[in-house]
């Protein structure tokens, strides 16, 4: 709550906000004010565990209002090349996407 709030004990010391909380000891990474840019994170986070191999596995989640997706196109910039490079590589990384529809 510390970070929503702009205070400096939150997890970006007050500068992130709801898109942009991270806590890299944690293994939380946050999420990204660009739409679709998060697959590209969860790709390069799995292509980090397959390179370390420790074990790990990266979960990314990508949500879509289908509204915002009428009104100005956005929503598939980036997501296609993310999921490609990660089969290619063979990250391990774990996408949910989910679509909400107004």
């Amino acid at each position: 709550m510390s970070e929503l709030f702009g205070r400096i004990d939150g997890a970006s010391m007050g500068k992130g906000g709801s898109m942009h909380m991270y806590k890299a000891e944690n293994h939380f990474y946050g999420g990204c004010g660009i739409v679709g840019a998060q697959t590209a994170l969860g790709a390069g986070l799995g292509f980090a565990h397959k390179y370390r191999n420790d074990g790990s596995i990266a979960m990314t989640l990508y949500v879509m209002w289908w509204g915002l997706f009428r009104l100005w196109g956005v929503g598939g910039h980036g997501v296609h090349p993310a999921f490609c490079c990660g089969v290619v590589l063979g990250c391990v990384v774990v996408y949910a996407h989910m679509l909400f529809i107004s």
